[in-house]
């Protein structure tokens, strides 16, 4: 049995809460063999009452006892998950991504012709989930509803 620390985003947000309690809840039933640990859960009492700092030094304790991380999407975004995946990486803990334990997120796409966009809907970058995003050159591609 190994124990695997699961890094989500957290910030606080209820939100991510529920992900993060849904990701655990997946991973306890494909591989009931490993102990998973989140910080979000195991800490998060706690994080009302202390700075920013002390709460990442609680998890970072936690994490330096793992025998491996799994780095759920979104973390390189999150100021927690990168302090964590830093730490991992300088004390030799098997990093590993949300995707390469439970899949990658399935997503539904649609091809639309690039003739029927205006052109100033032609972007360098995606637009927001959900509408119609494209890239110069690129075929255009409507996100379907998860």
């Amino acid at each position: 049995m190994k124990l695997i620390y699961v890094a989500h985003p957290y910030q606080g947000m209820k939100e991510n809460e529920e992900k993060a309690d849904k990701i655990i809840k997946e991973l306890y039933k494909r591989y009931p063999e490993h102990s998973f640990v989140s910080p979000i859960h195991g800490i998060r009492c706690g994080y009302d009452d202390v700075t920013i700092s002390e709460g990442l030094s609680y998890c970072l304790k936690l994490l330096s006892k793992c025998d491996g991380i799994i780095l759920c999407n979104g973390w390189e975004n999150s100021v927690g998950c990168t302090a964590e995946a830093a730490l991992a990486n300088s004390l030799g803990i098997k990093t590993s991504l949300q995707d390469e334990w439970l899949g990658k997120e399935e997503k539904k796409y649609i091809i639309v012709s690039v003739s029927d966009l205006e052109p100033s809907r032609f972007r360098d970058d995606y637009l927001n989930s959900n509408r119609l995003a494209i890239r110069k050159l690129d075929v255009a591609w409507l996100r379907g509803n998860k």
